[in-house]
């Protein structure tokens, strides 16, 4: 195996050695072919778009009649069409956003595994203007931004261009996708932004688009991961790191299944709250921690936008060091949040009924009701404010009611910034009383659920913990942290980690136990990577044994004729490691020329499950063939016998 210069890091008394990241395995990368977005070839592809930010009288409609040529990236049918986007501007409506995702779900999140990687992308489309369009008063027509969305509402942005000033052709442009932006790697859809001054440009603009295509660009300036190491100096409780994006919940809640309602207590107090004792500074000022009261709440990760009833404490914090507590609600509002934010009866109903500001953010803040209405909220230091729902609204809040703590960025710059709970107590209400410290190791079940962005970014801090091991992106294909006592040879050995870590800005961080550790004063760390070269075939009776010279151990379980049985295809790398990225599709044969075989299936997470069915007595072998990657060694099974 290869090994690249092992620098030492002194910290403290211990010595903690990083080995660089190095391939243990060569072989076929990754495949990555041209993505076709959206070509607009029919009335269909233009449902999902959805329009966004001050948007003038917009309409996008599919045109069948104005068509580019095939351009570099990929085929185009002649006569196929494209989108057709009229615009009607005038002194009020000064922009407007068109955004459409991978998935067409028009939610602002999309599954990880549809997510395009922007690490090997960049992106390509074509636009057209019909010249009568209306220009501005500059001659042109109007400043175009165009870019990427990734999770949690975040745009990243490509390039800023104008589009030519009188002209019946189309332009294509190339957007260059820079690997160092925020979460490229997880591109969720695409945006096209017009912005610019009321009255600049009035009367009516025509244009079309055609052709977004995410093209293959491997010559991206991508180096391997580096590792560093920190040692944990945060207070013991809960962590909560803030997810990747500008809006993501990272979250706890108490479980659906009890009834943490205030509503009926009468005199009886009611309280909710939670103790903060690490929190971000300058300049992660706006920060957000926060209680929420949801009522029969789905699985979504922001029910104060999604459900239609929230009232909330949401805790900030300010440049000079001081914080806020806003006493919020919203009622018959889903998918919407304004009323929470609004605080003057002319704009609206009103959903900001408090404000306390505390010397400090660290410390407890607490929401405690009072015959259904009304409310006190307290901050560090003592500081209070009150308030009165009206009893209307408190009826919304009546019965499933779930309580969440946790927190938001407020700002993608934030990504990465965490709070620490160090207590969270609910007492008075209609479920158990809770008052948990979180004396680990995770949050205890039977109280709580972790609703997150990145689940991962939410655990429990202990004294075990002793490091924060941390990689830079991308990491593709870098599937293992292994750790070693002495660098010995053979002494390498595979830990969690990496299915441990979460993103954190442009890295990767995991925690690092003193039980990760093979020795407690000194030890090293590196990432390898594993590439996939060949498939497994495993029969019943058998179980994958990495690193041995057959790659599995048992014995094959003898088969009935004519009756069916599962068997594993694995795609592994050179020492029989399992690759779970590979999702090839993946065909099975046999020497038993009259078996009955399964339909050519696709990997998941690197297996597959595929059913046999031996039709003569004998001993026969099962192969699995890969069809997406012919560079992949079939795999033949061991012999089996059928009686």
């Amino acid at each position: 195996m290869n090994r690249n210069h092992t620098p030492r890091i002194w910290l403290q008394r211990a010595a903690l050695a990083l080995a660089l990241a190095t391939s243990l395995t060569l072989g076929q990368a990754q495949t990555f072919t041209n993505i076709i977005f959206n070509q607009f070839d029919d009335a269909s592809s233009w449902n999902t778009l959805a329009k966004w930010w001050g948007e003038p009288d917009i309409v996008c409609e599919w045109d069948g009649t104005v068509n580019v040529a095939p351009g570099p990236y990929g085929t185009n049918a002649p006569s196929s069409g494209s989108m057709k986007v009229t615009a009607n501007w005038n002194s009020s409506h000064n922009q407007l956003m068109i955004w459409q995702e991978v998935d067409g779900n028009q939610t602002w999140w999309v599954n990880p595994e549809n997510r395009i990687n922007g690490f090997y992308y960049d992106l390509s489309f074509d636009i057209k203007f019909d010249p009568a369009s209306s220009m501005g008063v500059n001659g042109g027509r109007g400043n175009i931004r165009f870019g990427v969305t990734t999770p949690s509402w975040a745009q990243r942005e490509l390039i800023a261009f104008t589009p030519f000033p009188v002209t019946n052709d189309w332009m294509h442009v190339d957007c260059k996708i820079s690997p160092n932006l925020v979460d490229i790697d997880q591109i969720t859809g695409w945006y096209m932004y017009f912005n610019w001054q009321p009255g600049n440009i009035t009367n009516q603009q025509v244009f079309w688009i055609d052709n977004l295509i995410f093209y293959t660009n491997l010559n991206k300036d991508l180096k391997p991961p580096t590792l560093s190491l920190s040692p944990v100096t945060s207070n013991p409780g809960l962590q909560i790191i803030a997810a990747a994006g500008d809006y993501p919940r990272q979250m706890i809640r108490t479980l659906p299944a009890n009834e943490y309602t205030w509503i009926g207590k009468g005199s009886q107090p009611v309280t909710y709250s939670l103790t903060i004792t690490n929190y971000p500074s300058n300049p992660y000022t706006n920060f957000q921690t926060h209680i929420l009261l949801v009522p029969n709440p789905g699985t979504e990760n922001a029910p104060d936008w999604n459900q239609p009833h929230t009232l909330a404490l949401m805790i900030e914090n300010h440049m000079d060091g001081t914080a806020s507590g806003f006493l919020r609600y919203k009622t018959n509002l889903p998918n919407a949040n304004a009323m929470m934010y609004n605080s003057e009866p002319t704009n609206g109903p009103v959903g900001h009924i408090a404000t306390v500001v505390a010397p400090t953010p660290l410390g407890t803040w607490s929401l405690t009701f009072l015959n259904d209405t009304n409310i006190t909220v307290t901050g560090p230091g003592g500081v209070t404010a009150t308030a009165n729902l009206e009893p209307d609204a408190a009826g919304y809040f009546g019965s499933g009611l779930v309580a969440y703590f946790g927190n938001q960025p407020n700002g993608s710059v934030k990504s990465g910034q965490f709070c620490t709970l160090s207590r969270v107590r609910i007492t008075g209400a209609w479920g158990p009383d809770i008052d948990d410290t979180f004396p680990g190791p995770d949050i205890d079940t039977n109280h709580w659920e972790k609703i997150a962005a990145e689940a991962a970014g939410v655990f429990v801090v202990g004294a075990n913990d002793v490091w924060w091991l941390t990689w830079t992106l991308p990491d593709l294909n870098f599937n293992t942290v292994q750790v070693s006592p002495d660098l010995a040879p053979g002494s390498w050995t595979d830990t969690t980690l990496r299915d441990r870590a979460f993103v954190k800005g442009a890295t990767r961080t995991v925690r690092v136990a003193k039980s990760d550790m093979p020795s407690t004063d000194h030890c090293y760390f590196r990432m390898v990577k594993r590439v996939a070269t060949k498939l497994q075939v495993l029969l019943p009776g058998e179980s994958p044994a990495p690193g041995t010279p057959t790659g599995k151990t048992g014995t094959p379980t003898a088969q009935a004729v004519g009756v069916a049985f599962d068997v594993t295809v694995r795609a592994v790398d050179n020492e029989w490691n399992l690759i779970p990225t590979v999702t090839d599709t993946v065909r099975i044969t046999s020497s038993d020329e009259y078996a009955g075989l399964p339909l050519d299936a696709a990997l998941v997470g690197g297996v597959g499950t595929f059913s046999v069915m031996l039709n003569q007595a004998g001993t026969w072998t099962i192969t699995a063939t890969d069809l997406t990657d012919g560079s992949k060694a079939p795999g033949t099974s061991s012999p089996v016998t059928a009686n």
